[in-house]
């Protein structure tokens, strides 16, 4: 695990590239390409995260606690493109990975998904 709280605090303020990993529909495992601007003041991170270029969803209540980021930002899901709160926590994996999850609840069920994310050079 990555610890140095001083080289973390820079660690945020880059754009991180990565996959999400999900089951589709027919129970196949599906990937799609994701991207987040992060940036770190003290204990709060705030940003940006999206899929699609022209399509960004702010980050709400950012923080990093010990080793672990965590956000919450609304984005549409579903056929009806619902608009529901995701929830990502991720971990500092290395000084050029975060890895973690998604979750959000989408008509009464719960939907998760795996996130790794790359620092930008």
């Amino acid at each position: 695990m990555y610890s140095s709280s001083w080289e973390r605090e820079n660690f945020l303020q880059v754009r991180w590239n990565g996959s999400l990993e999900f089951k589709g529909e027919n129970g196949q495992s599906q990937a799609a390409s994701v991207h987040a601007d992060l940036k770190q003041e003290a204990n709060a991170v705030t940003g940006r995260v999206w899929k699609e270029e022209g399509e960004h969803f702010e980050i709400e209540q950012g923080q990093v606690t010990g080793n672990e980021i965590s956000f919450k930002f609304h984005a549409p899901e579903g056929e009806e493109e619902q608009v529901v709160v995701h929830s990502v926590k991720l971990n500092f994996a290395s000084p050029t990975e975060l890895q973690g999850t998604l979750e959000f609840d989408l008509g009464g069920q719960k939907m998760s998904a795996k996130l790794t994310f790359t620092k930008v050079n």
